[in-house]
């Protein structure tokens, strides 16, 4: 997840643009690299897991209104 500034990511080969609120989801074995190419700082989140170890959650794990929600002014 960058959180501020501009770089690029290379995953397997493929390079993408990054920015504040690019999200990025690699597979663990995804051979990754990333770089800040812009004159300040790239920050970022990094959230890792074990592949496959979150099959027990989903979508029933929230709980979904039945009405639209309303936004106030």
């Amino acid at each position: 997840i960058f959180i501020q500034g501009k770089g690029q990511m290379q995953v397997d080969g493929e390079v993408i643009d990054v920015q504040e609120g690019t999200v990025v989801r690699i597979a663990p074995n995804g051979v990754r690299t990333w770089r800040n190419n812009a004159n300040e700082p790239l920050l970022y989140i990094v959230i890792q897991m074990r592949e496959h170890s979150l099959h027990q959650y989903g979508r029933g794990d929230a709980a979904i209104p039945e009405k639209p929600v309303v936004w106030p002014d």
